[in-house]
């Protein structure tokens, strides 16, 4: 099971490659495709100079792919095991040092005499040059190793003369010194776990030169924020909901079982009579509230509808049916809006007051179709005569 396209946060590997600018198929179970795809995370300089992603991705980058790939196949060679491929040539072979035997001594035995031995002398060339020279010559060593504090980049290979020697070696020779890539041997002499840790094995691109190597990073560096995009989740996350989750047989597709895969409908208007009326079907009757408050005469209350609002004053004594007398100035807002007002007249007629009829009806205040309704109910209920 997975998230469905479009879908929860895993990002869409494919897509992004097109947009990238990667072809449409790139992303396809097609042989070929899956073979440059696997050069994204593995292969070495020769099989990645005819990858198209790399081209797409070198250009997006600034590169000419074509002048790019001669100029380093002038530095490294035009193939692995062609004669173009660059070797240490030994030219003069070193000398060990230490004792040796001298001259023979007067009274029997030899001498033993202390050589500090002869280095070696090396000289880069083609395998070609060498081959023809007659001199042994080593492949070169193109494993790669930086200093996550320093950001410094040695090629070499791991592990020294032995005895427990740390020491990066290039050529079979440890890198001693100071500075610089001979601080190697500080660092990684002594077998310091800590010191140790402080490297990281960088991806070997079968290339000696650095200048190509270091092109080579960057280049796949692009290819692999476009494959690497959700590495970030966790992989339950990137797995998507599973159908066990839900009590669903195994395999089961999760978006389709709850028709999630569907587009949307847009929504549609219920048709009253569509529903089956029974006696559990129940509306309940909308109660206007009839509390109301006092305007002090003078004031001119707020305006909320856009409407002239209308307040009268009910004097003492003038009370409706059914309100009991009370002391004081007595305060009604009889408020309306023209129109409804107009369509109670048009039921009650001009010969009547609407406003008898409203306090009849228990409505204070005429601003809406049910106090309208209201009055227009006790209207037809009393046949338009007010009781007396």
């Amino acid at each position: 099971m997975s998230w469905m396209k479009g879908v929860g946060p895993v990002k869409d590997i494919e897509e992004i490659g097109i947009e990238s600018g990667l072809s449409k198929d790139w992303y396809s179970k097609d042989h070929k495709h899956k073979k440059n795809r696997n050069e994204i995370k593995k292969g070495d300089f020769w099989d990645i100079i005819d990858n198209p992603l790399y081209q797409v991705a070198a250009e997006a980058q600034g590169y000419d792919w074509d002048d790019w790939v001669k100029e380093a196949e002038g530095l490294v060679g035009t193939g692995p095991d062609d004669g173009t491929v660059r070797v240490r040539a030994t030219i003069r072979a070193g000398t060990p040092g230490g004792p040796r035997r001298g001259h023979r001594k007067k009274e029997g035995g030899w001498t033993t005499v202390n050589s500090p031995g002869t280095p070696a002398e090396y000289e880069w060339m083609t395998r070609d040059e060498a081959e023809e020279g007659g001199y042994d010559y080593d492949l070169p060593k193109t494993t790669r190793w930086k200093n996550k504090e320093t950001g410094e980049i040695v090629v070499g290979t791991r592990g020294g003369t032995g005895d427990g020697d740390s020491r990066f070696t290039v050529m079979g020779v440890p890198i001693d010194g100071g500075g610089g890539a001979g601080g190697i041997l500080s660092l990684f002499g002594g077998g310091d776990d800590d010191e140790d840790d402080n490297w990281e094995e960088l991806r070997d691109w079968g290339v000696h030169d650095e200048g190509v190597a270091a092109d080579l990073d960057e280049i796949q560096s692009f290819l692999g924020d476009i494959v690497d995009v959700n590495d970030h989740l966790s992989e339950i996350i990137r797995e998507g909901p599973q159908a066990e989750w839900y009590g669903l047989p195994p395999g089961t597709d999760v978006w389709e079982h709850y028709g999630l895969d569907e587009e949307p409908q847009p929504p549609e208007e219920l048709d009253w009579d569509s529903y089956e009326k029974s006696d559990d079907f129940v509306l309940k009757e909308t109660i206007k509230s009839t509390v109301t408050y006092s305007t002090p005469q003078g004031i001119t209350p707020v305006d909320l509808h856009g409407e002239e609002t209308v307040t009268e004053t009910v004097q003492p004594g003038e009370v409706t049916e059914g309100e009991s007398t009370s002391s004081g100035e007595q305060e009604s807002k009889l408020s309306s809006r023209s129109r409804w007002r107009k369509n109670v007249n048009d039921i009650i007629g001009e010969g009547q007051d609407w406003k008898d009829w409203a306090r009849l009806a228990g409505v204070n205040n005429l601003n809406s179709r049910n106090d309208s309704d209201k009055i227009k109910t006790v209207f037809r209920e009393h046949d338009g005569v007010l009781p007396t």
